[in-house]
């Protein structure tokens, strides 16, 4: 038999009635005609591909198509109870029980079964309390058969305090005081009873424009524009019977439950132009309540048939390393941690929003996301801040007046971890990522009283994958990993990240970062904390002269073996070339790299030759003894050196310059410079430098360039 290939424009991605009517179109195809037929997504419109011609395909919905029982005697203007409210959808639902056409058969069925439930357990009186729809849900699950309880699955689960409704379908299948399964059986009336709109069939199939009078009844989240006709209503609804709900709870006998819909997430208004702190909420009466959620809708471009479909919905849980995605966020991580599965390449976010003032929910879309091919590592990386970032956004969307600057800040900050995981393969995205999470906690300590009633905490311990997924090979990236992992001595005692922020010192060198030292009036004012990310050339003078006062005979700032600054970096760096606020704020966010999780990553070192200035004051200043050929040579640290360059001026320049080349001398180094001049910049540059580690290859290559004759190398220009 050949197999026909169609086509249907009239299906898209969005708006959401569209996306669910492709669904609805190979249900019913699959279920009522041809097990065989598969579908898929291409060029932004569903495929279908069925022994079904055009003219067949059409011919089966205008004479073949068998509804299905859909109904909500549980909500508002279901059709089964007497009351004006009721008379439109009771006078379309008594056309349908009536009717003599053999595809209403099963629906007659239903709600014959339906009416006696009403007549024996609530006399035909609607419940109007909550215990009594969650008991007549109960009832009818017991009583109707698989196809309709299967249907109640899309609109209504009961938990144990009561019935609860996925927000694909409003409050089970009502919005407001209006209700969908009244609008869906005057669709059925009007295109399958009295055959009003056929050609509105061809308009929904193919996207013709609709001929005549569009449809008068609402779409309500669906469909927000309204403009549509009673098919593409119909077949939307059938297809939102693939997308079940379940009721899941932890393997603990003592934990809570809750509604688990595929691939429905808490809302994050993030990673896209329009979002606002409202698209988190719902407001009802004044009240600011939790947003209805987002639900992401899978996309795939292998055809599949229904059935593989119904698996894709129905494993519709995007796992995490640990527990399951409850957010925007996490979603997209869970997205690029497990890859494509069973043909599943791009997903279709939408979120349940607020609109019309407050009024009334709509579907918007909120762009769609690429699934990368196979599972990334960068998923995996993303998933140590996870748990940090959750927190932090819980925090701030319960606590009361929170900082506006640390709302926004994490707002960046999820965006960044949603971008990074469709493009996890930019060294920039990553970047980007760490930049806002430096952003984070820098607000943190700014807002510090906030910050310790809520007992946030820093930037989780980071792993070295984070220095070989960001490292672009720029200057600012390395140095700034060369100054992040920077301690006291050479046991890695006393980690630098004290003098960003107020640490605890009773936690143990290992667990260092885990919590902020606070008090009654909020973060401690550690004497210690001197880097405020005002001013990134401040920060570094203030850091050398904190650790000069804490140093003995050499600098108490050591570096990481394979991680010290490369000597062309440091060119880079005195030439003004590099910018320091940027490696400053990557350096706040890398000081949480674990180090004893480094792995084997290293910089390579590119040599370059660096003014014999730099050299002068760099020797002088090593936090270990220097060792030449072989022969150790000690040079002894003097703090004022450091003090003198802060300070600036020429004469400072000169005084510190004089102090270097004495301790050179002492170490019976004899430096070729005799006399040192220059300006206020130079002498704050040279300063700034020495913030940054070498390793003993290039302070052994400095001395003995500083120690021979090289004249035309002594003469450094500063821009």
């Amino acid at each position: 038999m050949p197999l026909h290939i169609h086509h249907l424009t009239g299906c898209a991605p969005a708006p959401l009635a569209y996306y669910l009517k492709a669904l609805g179109i190979l249900r019913l195809v699959a279920e009522q005609k041809d097990p065989t037929s598969r579908g898929w997504w291409k060029d932004e419109a569903f495929h279908v591909a069925t022994p079904l011609d055009r003219a067949a395909l059409e011919h089966f919905f205008l004479h073949e198509y068998q509804p299905t029982p859909m109904f909500n005697p549980w909500g508002a203007r279901s059709g089964f109870y007497a009351g004006g409210s009721e008379k439109s959808s009771r006078v379309a639902l008594k056309k349908i029980e009536e009717c003599s056409d053999k595809r209403f058969e099963h629906f007659q069925t239903t709600i014959r079964v339906i009416r006696s439930v009403i007549g024996d357990h609530f006399g035909n009186r609607k419940p109007e309390e909550d215990d009594e729809k969650q008991r007549l849900v109960r009832l009818l699950r017991q009583n109707v058969d698989q196809k309709s309880s299967a249907w109640m699955d899309t609109c209504v689960t009961s938990l144990a305090e009561g019935n609860a409704y996925p927000a694909i379908f409003g409050t089970g299948a009502s919005e407001g005081s209006g209700s969908y399964m009244s609008a869906y059986m005057l669709a059925l009336e009007e295109s399958v009873l009295n055959r009003k709109h056929d050609e509105g069939l061809k308009a929904s199939l193919w996207g013709l424009p609709i001929q005549g009078t569009t449809w008068g009844e609402t779409f309500g989240h669906f469909l927000p524009a309204g403009i549509g006709g009673p098919w593409d209503f119909l077949l939307a609804f059938e297809g939102i019977c693939q997308i079940r709900s379940e009721v899941t709870s932890t393997s603990k006998p003592s934990a809570s439950k809750w509604l688990s819909s595929p691939f429905f997430v808490a809302p994050v208004a993030a990673a896209y132009g329009s979002s606002s702190p409202q698209d988190e909420i719902a407001v009802n009466k004044g009240k600011k309540m939790p947003g209805r959620g987002e639900q992401w809708f899978p996309m795939w471009e292998r055809p599949l048939l229904s059935s593989e479909v119904k698996t894709v919905f129905g494993q519709g849980r995007a796992s995490l390393r640990k527990g399951t995605a409850r957010d925007a966020v996490s979603m997209t991580v869970a997205i690029a941690h497990m890859g494509v599965q069973q043909g599943v390449n791009r997903f279709v976010r939408f979120g349940y929003q607020q609109r019309n003032n407050l009024a009334t929910h709509f579907a918007v879309p909120l762009g769609t996301y690429s699934v990368p091919e196979r599972s990334t590592v960068g998923a995996e990386l993303v998933c140590e801040i996870l748990p940090w970032l959750e927190r932090l956004r819980r925090v701030l969307r319960n606590a009361k007046n929170p900082p506006a600057s640390l709302i926004r800040a994490e707002r960046n900050a999820s965006g960044a971890v949603m971008s990074l995981c469709e493009r996890s393969q930019l060294k920039t995205s990553w970047q980007h990522l760490l930049l806002a999470l430096a952003e984070i906690e820098e607000q943190m300590v700014r807002s510090h009283s906030f910050t310790a009633r809520q007992q946030l905490r820093p930037i989780p311990p980071l792993s070295g994958g984070w220095i070989a997924a960001a490292n672009d090979g720029s200057s600012e990236f390395q140095l700034a990993v060369s100054l992040a992992l920077q301690t006291g001595d050479e046991k890695g005692r006393e980690h630098i990240r004290r003098h960003w922020l107020p640490l605890g010192k009773k936690l143990p060198p290992l667990k260092i970062g885990k919590a902020f030292a606070a008090d009654k009036r909020g973060l401690r004012k550690d004497p210690d904390l001197v880097c405020h990310g005002l001013d990134p050339k401040r920060d570094l003078l203030a850091l050398l002269q904190r650790r000069s006062l804490q140093s003995g005979d050499h600098l108490a700032l050591v570096g990481r073996p394979k991680y010290c600054a490369a000597p062309s970096d440091l060119a880079a760096l005195l030439t003004g070339n590099v910018d320091l606020r940027k490696t400053l704020k990557l350096a706040r966010a890398l000081l949480a790299l674990d180090r004893r999780k480094l792995g084997n990553h290293s910089f390579q070192s590119t040599f370059a030759d660096l003014p014999a200035i730099y050299g002068l004051f760099r020797l002088a200043t090593l936090p270990w003894p220097l060792e030449i050929n072989g022969s150790v040579i000690p040079v002894h640290f003097d703090p004022a050196i450091i003090t003198r360059l802060a300070s600036g001026g020429t004469e400072s320049l000169r005084v510190a310059g004089e102090m270097a080349i004495r301790r050179l001398k002492a170490a019976k180094l004899t430096p070729v410079i005799r006399h040192i001049a220059g300006t206020d910049d130079l002498a704050r540059t040279i300063a700034i430098s020495l913030a940054f580690p070498i390793d003993r290859n290039t302070a052994e290559r400095l001395a003995t360039d500083l120690t021979k004759t090289q004249p035309n190398r002594h003469d450094f220009r500063h821009p």
